[in-house]
């Protein structure tokens, strides 16, 4: 074994280790927990037997395993990135309706709003 392999095995083996017990407490969702598994299990996997990703990727018609790596990462990297854009978007869309609703409530109600305390009056002197 390579030095880069005692290293960072122990690390993914502590990592899986983590998140079996993690499934097992059930405090997180499954299905999150589930995937991090995955992605540590094959991590693990890729580094202790380099190997296998050369197998692997020879069998999908890729050079090396390295490439197969890459695009993988690449692929995570776009379906995340697209993931938080939408939950983004989606946040951006509820603090608006937030906003909107407190407003129109406090208009009913006929209360300043805090960017506003004056209700209205200036206290410049120059209006």
């Amino acid at each position: 074994m390579k030095l880069f392999q005692w290293v960072v095995l122990p690390i993914l083996l502590l990592l899986v280790v983590l998140e079996l017990v993690a499934l097992v407490r059930g405090r997180e969702r499954r299905r999150f927990v589930a995937m991090r598994l995955l992605v540590w299990t094959v991590a693990a996997v890729a580094v202790g037997l380099p190997d296998t990703t050369s197998s692997v990727a020879r069998m999908l018609g890729i050079g090396r395993g390295t490439d197969l790596v890459v695009y993988l990462f690449l692929l995570a990297f776009i379906a995340t990135s697209f993931f938080f854009y939408s939950r983004y978007t989606l946040l951006q869309r509820q603090i608006t309706e937030l906003v909107r609703r407190e407003a129109i409530r406090e208009a009913e109600q006929g209360r300043p709003s805090a960017s506003n305390p004056g209700g209205g009056q200036s206290t410049s002197g120059l209006s």
